[in-house]
């Protein structure tokens, strides 16, 4: 069974819902996207967060149904042949995001794929080839991506993850209190 406790994939679950609930896109309607022709996949419904995900829970929508495209993690179900020929018929954006680069520069972390590394550099060149924007999640990833000398057309941006608040100094509390912050 997959495990579905990735950051990443919270991550995904996370700026869902701050784009299509608390807006700063509200005329926008999010939707997942069927490019490849294949089975839609169900598993993520067997987690509660990931269940609970507006857009994984919306209807699948063939590709020239839909604007553009915001691709915020990994799958090996996009087509990408498909995105291309939306491009060529229409005005057709796309975000590519780029959590980090592990697989290349930490293969050794993936003992169970072998061929992680080839799979990650195939599906990041991809992305960066048709994407209008690509976010990265700090400046390391932005200087790694850079670092490995790859074309990249799209705009590259930082959007680090976390909090966006002004940090402020902590709360007075009792001494004899335990607080814990995650």
């Amino acid at each position: 069974s997959k495990d579905f406790l990735t950051g990443i994939e919270r991550v995904v679950v996370e700026t869902h819902f701050g784009l299509t609930e608390l807006g700063p896109l509200r005329n926008l309607e999010f939707r997942r996207v069927h490019s490849a022709g294949l089975p839609a996949s169900r598993a993520f419904l067997g987690h509660d967060g990931l269940a609970s995900d507006p857009v994984l829970r919306s209807e699948l929508t063939e590709l020239n149904g839909v604007s553009g495209m915001v691709i915020l993690d990994l799958t090996s179900s996009i087509s990408w042949r498909a995105i291309l020929e939306q491009r060529a018929q229409r005005h057709f954006p796309v975000i590519f995001m780029i959590h980090d680069l592990l697989p290349l520069t930490n293969p050794e972390w993936f003992p169970n794929d072998p061929d992680s590394k080839r799979k990650f550099r195939i599906y990041a060149q991809q992305g960066l080839h048709v994407a209008d924007i690509v976010i990265v999640s700090s400046e390391k990833v932005r200087r790694d991506l850079i670092g490995l000398g790859w074309q990249i057309s799209g705009k590259l941006v930082v959007v680090p993850l976390g909090s966006s608040y002004a940090p402020r100094p902590p709360s007075k509390i009792d001494a004899d209190i335990v607080s814990l912050l995650y």
